[in-house]
């Protein structure tokens, strides 16, 4: 009986003393009942006003926990790396090539027009043109030479252009080097290309000295630049291979050219394609814009920010896609373009069981030969559509196949947007066919966000407390 009497007293003590307002009108003994009941509703309604709001915006916090602002909007360039340009001939096979590995090592009893068929069967054997060696096949009247699939890819590093049949001139920032000095194999989607300040490029032992380079921890270093406008970048002069082409191959004449962050692999689905022309110039101006990641964010798992963090492929919370095939390019990151190149590949030798020649993601898969054909032909617009949004606009009469890929994107990122300018030039290096390229920063500076958590719990209930 005395315990209660004493936590009644010490109640109505506390009721007295409270800073919350309303609170000692209710427990004064000299207030009436209708006073009393009068205070005691308000700070009812006081109450669930504050909850009501309280909940409203812990809501809103769960449906959109981060915010994203302008850190600096003139962050100096020299500090991010400079992108990696990435260069493809259209046609992966010098004719001259071919034609020597044919009178080198191919059976007589084999014509030499079935070893041309099947060469460019595999120069047109790519992303997202997968139905056109199908295409080939079917309104040419063709023989194919069936080449052994493990055969294929060195058969292909065989007959592709070098360095020096591709490149007659480079420069960084207008000192001119030899292109071997700067340019290393890729490979990519479209088959074998040359990378400058790639990360996902081929190394071994004989390129150490080839940009980027490797630091004392292991990691790789790209390239930076402190100078912006015409001729401070990369330069470069393409040399004409339009008589290399295969008889048969009608494309047009001419190189893909892909700007891309050097820790990815080259997105050949928005590559540039320039042509060979009198005295052309092409000059892709770059704008760069970096997004970096607030420490508050490593409170939340990576369904909530959707976007993954460095620590994430440490602790092995990332799906699939972002952890597999890693042997890719020991060097890539975790983008969303990685994880989908990676995804394109894993659907291609799910639905044919074979891997093509320039990626390979298991040792034990077939290279993708001329009995693949049709089925990589039959899935080509798998290869470019994936999992449809629930977002109205998508009927179901409209959805083609897809894949399900579940590709997230890094909470921190350089993306660079190239714009292209053509012109021409009376002084220019090489032969009338040669193409000169200019890749640089279009301004001294870029754009920098950062990614924050609106507010925590703490902040919440410090508002409304």
């Amino acid at each position: 009986m005395k315990t209660e009497e004493t936590m009644k007293a010490l109640w109505q003590e506390y009721c007295l003393k409270s800073t919350l307002h309303g609170l000692r009108y209710v427990a004064e003994v000299k207030k009436s009942i209708w006073e009393k009941i009068v205070w005691l509703c308000l700070l009812l309604m006081a109450a669930v006003f504050v909850f009501y709001h309280l909940f409203a915006c812990w809501t809103l916090f769960l449906a959109a926990p981060i915010q994203i602002t302008i850190d600096d909007p003139r962050y100096p360039i020299s500090k991010i790396d400079f992108p990696a340009v990435t260069v493809c001939p259209i046609n992966k096979v010098l004719y001259s090539k071919a034609l020597n590995l044919y009178n080198r090592l191919i059976n007589k009893n084999v014509s030499l027009n079935s070893f041309m068929n099947t060469m460019l069967i595999f120069s047109l054997m790519r992303y997202p043109f997968y139905n056109h060696p199908l295409e080939f096949t079917q309104f040419e009247d063709i023989d194919l030479y069936f080449l052994e699939n493990s055969n294929i890819k060195d058969t292909m590093l065989e007959v592709m252009p070098s360095i020096d049949e591709v490149f007659s001139h480079c420069f960084w920032r207008g000192n001119r080097y030899n292109c071997s000095e700067l340019l290393r194999l890729q490979y990519t989607e479209e088959g074998f290309c040359y990378s400058f300040n790639s990360k996902t490029a081929e190394r071994n032992s004989n390129l150490n000295n080839v940009p980027p380079f490797m630091n004392k921890n292991r990691k790789l270093v790209s390239l930076k630049n402190n100078a912006a406008g015409k001729i401070t970048g990369f330069e470069f002069v393409l040399k004409s291979l339009d008589l290399e082409y295969l008889p048969k191959d009608k494309r047009i004449k001419g190189f893909n050219v892909m700007v891309h962050n050097p820790d990815d692999f080259p997105d050949v689905s928005k590559d540039y394609m320039v042509y060979t022309h009198y005295r052309k110039v092409f000059r892709m101006s770059i704008k760069a814009t970096i997004v970096t990641t607030d420490e508050s964010l490593n409170t939340l798992n990576v369904k909530q920010r959707r976007c993954i963090l460095n620590h994430d492929t440490e602790n092995g919370k990332l799906p699939s896609l972002h952890r597999k095939y890693n042997h890719l390019a020991k060097f890539a990151s975790n983008s969303e373009n990685n994880c989908y190149t990676k995804c394109r590949m894993q659907a291609i030798y799910e639905k044919c069981n074979c891997t093509p020649y320039f990626l390979r993601l298991y040792d034990k898969a077939p290279y993708c030969g001329i009995q693949h054909i049709r089925c990589l032909g039959m899935i080509n617009v798998l290869q470019r559509n994936y999992l449809s949004s629930e977002e109205e606009g998508f009927p179901n009469w409209s959805l083609p196949m897809y894949m399900k890929c579940n590709c997230l994107q890094p909470c921190s990122f350089i993306s660079y947007q190239t714009e292209v300018r053509i012109t021409y030039s009376d002084i220019l290096y090489g032969d009338n066919h040669s193409l000169y390229i200019d890749v640089m920063y279009n301004e001294l500076y870029a754009v920098k966000y950062k990614r924050f958590l609106k507010y925590n719990a703490q902040d919440l209930l410090g508002t409304y407390m």
